[in-house]
């Protein structure tokens, strides 16, 4: 497939919100309307991407998804305990690195590293679905069933983080089921997901003023938020199809190819910034509110463009050869 700029602006914009919520600048307003699709958005953009017959054996998918997600979780788990040992200035043991090694070997470190480990199951469990049942309606209605049961199970959480991942199974499902016509976008395509965007503002605005935990399966209204998350994902995608549009003028293709290199970069931050925000709170009762979180920000920067070069060079490495291809 080849790669779509769009879906790298879509996690683009969905990592700054991210991000975003995660500030002191996110109002409680922000918070909720961000809250209510952001980590769907990532599923859905996942399950877009994924490409059956790329892949004749399961193995060689397996041995792919080790490389592409497994090995940026170990990694980048390793990096966010050694900056946690040095810049956290608490006393919590949570953050104590034997704590945070012991919760990596159970799908989290900080924060959003579950979602990293989440869709390496979700990837790992669709593939093996999408093998054994050839009728797309009839994965979609599995995939739906596994997202019922999860939401059966709030507050019951299952090892390894299982639960969630079956919370995530149906957005993924719909993102592998929406190829055809999310991968050639028209007009009245980008017009209908951007409307879902604007009746999604208007609920949540409305109707559901609540904070959604996805991670904790703390829904509140489940079926709702299911609802919301979809409305919310394709909004963004949307919206992304029309600014990979939009024309070269040297502002709008600086938006464009920053919001492009975000995306390439999602899982970065997505790693980081969580652990930087902890410690950030720890910095506050010494430096103040304000500097605490400009120096994350600076922090948080030089990461991306330290770790962006070296670690998608890894990851790339083995995903572009064939099986069979010798290394260069």
């Amino acid at each position: 497939m080849k790669r779509q700029a769009w879906i790298d602006i879509a996690k683009g914009i969905g990592i700054l919100l991210v991000v975003l919520a995660h500030t002191r600048f996110a109002t409680s307003g922000v918070s909720h309307w961000i809250n209510s699709f952001h980590m769907p958005l990532f599923f859905l953009m996942a399950g877009l991407c994924y490409d059956e017959k790329r892949y004749p054996t399961y193995r060689s998918y397996f041995k792919r998804k080790c490389v592409a997600l497994l090995y940026p979780y170990v990694t980048l788990s390793l990096l966010v305990i050694a900056l946690m040992s040095v810049l956290y200035l608490g006393n919590d043991p949570n953050f104590a690195s034997y704590s945070l090694l012991c919760s990596m070997c159970k799908g989290g470190t900080i924060g959003a590293f579950w979602f990293i480990w989440v869709l390496f199951e979700v990837e790992l469990c669709y593939a093996i679905l999408a093998r054994c049942v050839i009728r797309p309606a009839e994965r979609l209605l599995l995939c739906a069933l596994c997202g019922i049961v999860a939401v059966s199970l709030a507050g019951k959480h299952l090892p390894y983080l299982l639960d969630i991942m079956m919370l995530a199974l149906p957005f993924y499902g719909v993102g592998h089921n929406m190829r055809r016509i999310m991968l050639k976008p028209k007009i009245i395509t980008m017009s209908i997901l951007l409307f879902l965007g604007l009746l999604h503002l208007l609920i949540v605005g409305l109707a559901f003023p609540y904070s959604a935990c996805f991670a904790a399966n703390n829904l509140f209204v489940p079926y709702l938020f299911f609802f919301l998350a979809f409305c919310g994902s394709l909004f963004i995608s949307g919206l992304s199809m029309f600014i990979e549009r939009i024309g070269d003028a040297r502002g709008r293709r600086i938006i464009k190819n920053t919001l492009i290199y975000l995306g390439k970069n999602s899982i970065i931050l997505l790693a980081t910034h969580n652990a930087l925000g902890i410690c950030r709170a720890s910095w506050s009762a010494y430096i103040g509110a304000l500097w605490a979180q400009l120096i994350e920000g600076v922090v948080l920067l030089v990461l991306l463009f330290l770790l962006s070069g070296p670690l998608n060079s890894l990851v790339r490495m083995p995903i572009s050869r064939r099986d069979g291809d010798k290394p260069n």
